[in-house]
């Protein structure tokens, strides 16, 4: 369903080893962050490493992708229409002790309206991503010991979130801009695509289950295991609590 290769390692096995992602660190670089027209180092603010698009090459089962997109968009509230596609941005290696700050994801493609995280299964505590909207958040816990699944969170970009502290392990994630682009369906003059307010408050997480590597002949699955936006009470804070099974 997805390999990643990495120049100068080749490609990775999933679940990613504790070697492995030492390896990532020697190719890796201390990442930046945006700050409105700015691009700064600052490990107060931001603290882990990462990997440039350029030196990866990802590749998914098109099928898985596709409906792959096609949830996140239609959990996010895009209409049916709409073309959302994901460009790979780097890959991001925490280790114990690194974090990221609260922040705001800047735009860096015209018609960018919410970022894709892909957690590649590694064994790690802490790590955990809160996505916050105005006073309210909502916390996606990814630490795990023997977790087989990707985990992939899709959030609007005007939303803060922050990456808390990894205590063990490494915290491994690539990291997509979910594009917004015209589709031949959209060549009226009507604002269909433009999500209602309500709806930019939402986030979702799927998970994708690899299960052709110790299978190769079964069909890999994919289940929403809660689509989720940030409400007033946090008690409620996930609506839906869907669990739905895609197969592929």
């Amino acid at each position: 369903m997805l390999g990643v290769t990495v120049d100068g390692l080749g490609e990775l096995s999933l679940p990613i080893r504790q070697k492995d992602a030492q390896s990532l660190l020697t190719l890796a670089k201390p990442a930046k962050f945006g700050l409105r027209e700015k691009t700064l180092l600052n490990k107060q603010v931001r603290d882990t490493h990462e990997i440039s698009a350029d030196q990866l090459t990802v590749t998914w089962d098109a099928q898985a992708l596709d409906t792959l997109v096609s949830t996140m968009r239609n959990a996010l509230g895009l209409p049916h229409n709409a073309r959302l596609v994901p460009h790979l941005h780097n890959l991001l290696v925490y280790e114990p002790g690194q974090f990221f700050k609260p922040h705001q994801d800047t735009e860096k493609h015209d018609g960018m309206v919410a970022s894709l995280i892909v957690l590649l299964p590694s064994p790690h505590i802490g790590g955990s991503l809160h996505i916050h909207h105005g006073q309210e958040q909502y916390a996606f816990v990814s630490e795990n010991l023997q977790e087989p699944d990707i985990q992939c969170i899709a959030f609007y970009s005007d939303c803060k979130h922050e990456v808390h502290e990894v205590k063990q392990g490494y915290r491994v994630a690539l990291t997509y801009n979910l594009v917004l682009e015209p589709s031949a369906a959209e060549h009226d003059t009507s604002d269909s695509t433009i999500p209602n307010p309500h709806w930019r408050r939402r986030c979702v997480r799927i998970f994708l289950r690899q299960q052709w590597r110790t299978a190769p002949h079964s069909q890999p699955s994919l289940h929403t295991s809660s689509i989720c936006w940030i409400t007033a009470t946090p008690s409620t804070a996930c609506v839906g609590n869907t669990s739905r099974a895609t197969t592929m």
